[in-house]
């Protein structure tokens, strides 16, 4: 489809190329692992089950192919500290639905479905997220240290991607690879003790679906006790020029 803005991710771009490796008239859509697109979309911890926790890659060019040299994950502790066990994505086949789902044990092929990870990488890797870690995708050059490709979290961690028992979803618009944290492109869903606690059956693996709506309660008024000037005043982060259509109702409950 034509594009108004630069998509660099969609070509591959080959500098020196002599003319032998010119292919006018020949549109291939053999693109080298190298230029895949790849992003985080999901980090999953559900509660009481390190079992089921999981770590969701996407692409949306390289569907079908298997990673090169290039690609490395790695985590770090809440205080930003590189932990060791490193995981090298050489080799690895991103799904024909442009999924690579990392699980940590063999058994969320039981709780998910059969197949559902492509590949099953073990404890203490960058899948193995209690929900306070940070995750980056790393790009290896030909020159120089790897860079940072894709990050989730900051360095030292914070609250604003905190979703221990629970999970963070990237927001589907947000289908850029960025090398700094923002918080605005993810959705955090941390379990909770009791009521609203997340659980296997809330996780979602190889499904990237639209924010649910997130709305809360910002401003109650009455001014100079008058009826005709009160208001209360609702907001939503996520939900700009959206037309309610969950099944939400405001109730009012009188008395002391």
């Amino acid at each position: 489809f034509p594009e108004p803005t630069w998509e660099f991710y969609h070509w591959k771009i080959v500098r020196g190329a002599s003319p032998d490796i010119c292919d006018p008239h020949v549109w291939t859509d053999n693109i080298p692992a190298t230029n895949c697109n790849l992003v985080i979309t999901e980090v999953a911890s559900p509660s009481g089950s390190v079992d089921g926790r999981f770590l969701e890659l996407y692409s949306d060019n390289c569907a079908g192919k298997t990673i090169g040299d290039d690609f490395e994950l790695v985590h770090y502790d809440d205080d930003g500290n590189l932990l060791n066990n490193p995981l090298d994505l050489e080799g690895f086949t991103i799904g024909d639905d442009g999924f690579l789902l990392l699980c940590v044990k063999e058994e969320a092929n039981v709780i998910y479905g059969p197949n559902t990870c492509d590949r099953v990488v073990g404890p203490n890797t960058p899948a193995d997220n209690q929900g306070v870690e940070t995750i980056a995708l790393l790009e290896r050059r030909k020159v120089g240290d790897p860079v940072i490709i894709d990050i989730f979290g900051f360095k030292p961690s914070d609250d604003t991607s905190n979703f221990s028992g629970g999970k963070a979803i990237r927001d589907p618009s947000a289908t850029l690879p960025s090398n700094v944290w923002k918080p605005e492109d993810w959705l955090i869903i941390p379990g909770k003790d009791g009521e609203g606690v997340l659980t296997v059956d809330d996780m979602d693996p190889r499904e990237w679906n639209e924010f649910p709506l997130v709305i809360v309660i910002t401003e109650l008024a009455d001014p100079l006790d008058n009826k005709l000037n009160r208001f209360i005043e609702l907001y939503s982060p996520n939900k700009r020029n959206y037309e309610i259509v969950d099944d939400l109702v405001l109730v009012r409950y009188e008395g002391t």
